[in-house]
């Protein structure tokens, strides 16, 4: 195999959870050409990994033209191996007529829509989604090393984190960063508790805080960082991905939801503590191999959906409102 391509478009968590697989085909194939084709949004997260060869862009809005471009561009590189661990419309188009070997892996789709509809559970030793993409190659001789996750931020991005954290003035107390938002509602822990935990964090810890969050997070993360107080950075909108990384690497900690942030945690090295409230980690996207807690409810209804959803079906939100502070906490005191 001389030439391989690795199809994953989105998202950030899929995409650092890909990473191993990546690895894993440059130990088994060290003198191949191996590519990555990802959405131009997402580029960055494997900027400067030193496993891949090149970064093949669906640029944005990636509408149609720019998915035929795309397409013009993985035809001239005559890969003998694909493999699409996207496995969608799209994934579909990129590889139709190529001569290359296609390898996909099986999503549990059944099994998930019964667990989540009807509480059918037959996915308890269902491995975590790197495995599940492994799968689509383990007969080529590639295995697991045993490694986590991986990202590598730039020289740049490690001098603006520096210039970040310099900027709070407790680079020699300690940073715990945490990240309150998620795509979806159901997957966000409270606000008010965000600020309880933080402002014990800065009593008992004595630790910085930096807020990390999206564009569209900066409203929440403000309202966190005004109701903790002193010794707060808020980030929120204002950090690239290598930014961010860099930034995780400085931290002793990090607090977040099931989201991207805390799979960029896992691939920084940074101890972690991850809520999970209506999503199990039966689906796959538990930290991966990452010294971490995650902290849940088990509760009845569990789970209503495996992305998470803008309301809770149930209309009582258990599922994360009976997480409390204390909890969250022990589990940052065991990792530190």
């Amino acid at each position: 195999m001389n030439r391989i391509l690795i199809i994953r478009l989105s998202s950030m968590g899929d995409i650092l959870l890909a990473t191993p697989l990546i690895r894993w085909l440059r130990r088994k194939f060290p003198q191949s050409q191996i590519d990555f084709a990802v959405k131009e949004k997402f580029a960055a997260l494997l900027y400067n990994n030193p496993h891949i060869n090149n970064i093949l862009i669906l640029k944005e809005p990636g509408g149609r033209q720019e998915l035929i471009k795309l397409k013009h561009e993985v035809s001239d590189n005559n890969y003998n191996l694909i493999a699409d661990i996207h496995s969608n419309f799209r994934s579909h188009y990129l590889c139709a007529g190529r001569k290359a070997e296609i390898r996909r892996f099986r999503l549990p789709r059944l099994r998930r829509w019964a667990l989540v509809n009807f509480k059918c559970n037959s996915l308890r030793n269902a491995p975590p989604v790197p495995l599940r993409y492994l799968e689509a190659v383990k007969n080529l001789g590639v295995i697991d090393d045993g490694g986590g996750l991986e990202f590598y931020p730039s020289e740049e991005d490690e001098a603006s984190a520096e210039s970040m954290v310099n900027s709070i003035g407790f680079q020699h107390e300690g940073l715990t960063a945490i990240a309150p938002g998620a795509k979806w509602f159901t997957k966000q822990w409270l606000p008010d508790k965000f600020i309880g935990l933080g402002k014990r964090i800065r009593l008992e810890t004595r630790h910085g805080i930096l807020l990390l969050g999206s564009r569209n997070e900066t409203v929440l993360c403000s309202y966190i960082a005004n109701g903790i107080g002193e010794g707060v950075l808020n980030l929120a909108g204002g950090t690239t991905f290598g930014q961010a990384g860099a930034l995780m690497k400085k931290c002793r900690a990090f607090i977040g939801n099931d989201s991207g942030l805390g799979h960029l945690a896992a691939a920084a090295g940074t101890r972690s503590v991850i809520i999970f409230g209506p999503t199990v980690k039966e689906f796959g996207f538990f930290p991966f191999k990452a010294d971490s807690i995650v902290v849940e409810k088990d509760i009845y209804c569990k789970p209503c959906s495996h992305i998470g959803g803008v309301k809770c079906p149930e209309k009582h939100f258990r599922c994360m409102k009976e997480i409390e502070v204390k909890e969250v906490f022990g589990a940052l005191e065991e990792i530190l």
